[in-house]
C-alpha cells in the first residue's frame, strides 16, 4: 500500500506544479500583451505628434504663406485643403494643406504589412469653441486632428492642435 501512496503523491504534486507553470505563463503572457500594445499605442502618438509638429511649422492661410499680411481678417483666408499641385507633405505651405491628408506605415520588416493609417482634418474654429468646426466660415483659428488606427491597437489615437493667427 505504501507504493501506491507515493506515486499518488508525486501526481499530486505535479498537478499542482503544472497549475503553477500554467498561472506564470499566463501572467508573463499578458505583460508581454500589454507591454507590446504599450508600444504600438507609443508609436502611432509618435507618428501623429510627427505631423502635427510638420504643420506647426507653416503658415496659417495659403493667403499669408508668402509673408503677406490680410487686410481683411479672417475673409481673406482660403478655404481648408491643399492648393492645386500641393499633393503631399513636402508641397504644403500652410497649415490647412493637411486637411484630407492620408498617409499609411508599413512593416518596416517586410514592408507590405500595413501597421497604421493617419487620417488628418483641418477646419476652421470659432473663439469660444476650439471643438466644433465652424461648417466654412472663417475665423482667425484652425483646428488639426490627426487619428491614427491600427489593426494592432485597441483604440484609435486622436491628437488635435490649435493655430491661432494672430
Amino acid at each position: 500500500m505504501t507504493g501506491y501512496s507515493d506515486v499518488i503523491q508525486v501526481i499530486g504534486a505535479m498537478v499542482i506544479f503544472s497549475l503553477v507553470l500554467l498561472n506564470v505563463n499566463k501572467f508573463m503572457m499578458s505583460r508581454d500583451l500589454q507591454r507590446t500594445d504599450t508600444r504600438m499605442e507609443y508609436n502611432a502618438i509618435s507618428h501623429a505628434q510627427d505631423i502635427i509638429e510638420r504643420a506647426q511649422q507653416l503658415a496659417f492661410d495659403a493667403f499669408t504663406a508668402d509673408g503677406s499680411i490680410p487686410k481683411n481678417i479672417p475673409g481673406d483666408f482660403t478655404s481648408c485643403g491643399s492648393g492645386s499641385g500641393e499633393s503631399v507633405p513636402a508641397d504644403f505651405n500652410d497649415f490647412d494643406d493637411y486637411d484630407g491628408y492620408t498617409t499609411t506605415v508599413k512593416d518596416p520588416s517586410n514592408g507590405t504589412d500595413v501597421l497604421y493609417t493617419i487620417d488628418t482634418k483641418v477646419c476652421y474654429v470659432s473663439d469660444s469653441d476650439y471643438t466644433t468646426c465652424t461648417g466654412g466660415a472663417k475665423t482667425t483659428h484652425k483646428r488639426m486632428t490627426v487619428t491614427v488606427s491600427s489593426p494592432y491597437i485597441r483604440n484609435n489615437i486622436t491628437l488635435s492642435f490649435i493655430k491661432s493667427y494672430y
